[in-house]
């Protein structure tokens, strides 16, 4: 395997990352929707109330930190493709393999515009 391949790969799982940390958010933030509904409810007394504020605080800080991994690993994804894209990946032996490591990133889709 070439090295564009690899690198098409790594976009690749970096894809796949991504959608393990957005479901992950996904549940952070029904989480914490779930704790401010049950704080909401008048049976709450002074106890549960601190517990459930500390859980929602919590899954906010954990929903921040998602989003930052998140951005952190599509600028990593993008940095990837340039990097191919200046390399030249029309001028590899075989692009389309390359397309297909790629898997669903979407501007491998993009990257076909660019080719003569």
């Amino acid at each position: 395997m070439c090295w564009k391949q690899e690198w098409a790969q790594a976009i690749s799982n970096l894809q796949k990352a991504i959608e393990h940390v957005e479901k992950a958010r996904g549940k952070l933030i029904k989480r914490r929707e779930r704790n401010e509904a049950n704080l909401k409810k008048k049976g709450a007394d002074r106890y549960e109330k601190k517990k459930i504020e500390a859980r929602i605080e919590k899954n906010q800080r954990g929903q921040e930190q998602c989003e930052k991994i998140i951005a952190d690993l599509k600028d990593w994804q993008d940095q990837l493709f340039r990097m191919i894209h200046e390399y030249g990946i029309t001028r590899s032996d075989n692009p389309k393999t390359v397309y297909k490591l790629m898997g669903k990133y979407p501007v491998a889709e993009k990257l076909k515009e660019y080719e003569p």
